[in-house]
């Protein structure tokens, strides 16, 4: 909805049922007071598992992981900070891609915890090129969305495009997320999409979904499982007078 506004495009939302339990979900979540202008229901708020959608520049997004995403994710995982170093660097990756290869240097990010279920779902979405665009400046034989992302989450894969960026932090998150949290992450770019899953002997198995739509620009969709995080210890912090 934001990259149709964003093109001048005009977006109304008609002819849905607003008892409906998804539209209810949408509507506790934000959704259609961010994109409407006013809430569905005068009482719909977030609920404690939910961090609602929000949409965040890539000036303040470091600001906001460290005083919103990570306190969240903190209570919702009944950890610390230290235990989710790895994620929270994986996550921030994403955001500096938002500003490497973005259209517009901003990101949606929504966040929703199932505690039955032990897991915490992050979804991240971009305004970019689309990862396929970014590796086809180098690899332009890649004709294949699917087959660019796959060349694009290949350790030391870079396009060149920012000094000191060194590929696009994907393999860094299919690291921490798959391989160690055996969690589970899902790429959407263009007409690409891409699941990645623990393959049971501490490594990723990709899997390719066929046509799901175009998406624009690109969606990370990270699942996390809270029992499979390993526990590290805080470090006191040196003091110096």
């Amino acid at each position: 909805v934001s990259w149709l506004v964003y093109n001048d495009i005009e977006v109304s939302f008609q002819g849905f049922d607003s008892f409906s339990a998804p539209i209810a979900y949408w509507d506790n979540s934000l959704f259609f007071q961010i994109h409407s202008g006013k809430k569905i229901k005068a009482f719909s708020a977030p609920k404690g598992t939910t961090l609602p959608l929000v949409s965040v520049p890539y000036a303040r997004s470091h600001q906001w992981m460290r005083n919103t995403l990570i306190p969240w994710l903190v209570d919702a995982a009944d950890t610390n900070k230290a235990s989710l170093y790895q994620i929270h660097n994986a996550v921030a990756e994403m955001f500096n891609n938002t500003k490497d290869h973005s259209t517009k240097e901003i990101a949606s990010i929504f966040c929703q915890h199932y505690p039955n279920e032990r897991n915490i779902y992050i979804s991240i979405a971009d305004f970019g090129v689309g990862i396929p665009k970014v590796v086809r400046r180098v690899r332009p034989d890649l004709l294949y969305d699917d087959k660019a992302i796959m060349q694009a989450v290949k350790r030391g894969f870079t396009s060149g495009t920012t000094k000191g960026n060194a590929g696009l932090g994907l393999d860094d998150l299919l690291n921490a997320v798959v391989a160690v949290n055996q969690g589970r992450v899902d790429t959407l770019s263009l007409n690409g999409h891409i699941q990645f899953r623990p393959n049971g002997n501490g490594g990723v198995k990709v899997q390719t979904s066929g046509s799901v739509g175009f998406c624009p620009g690109t969606t990370i969709d990270i699942c996390i499982k809270t029992n499979t995080i390993v526990h590290v210890p805080e470090e006191p912090e040196d003091l110096e007078w």
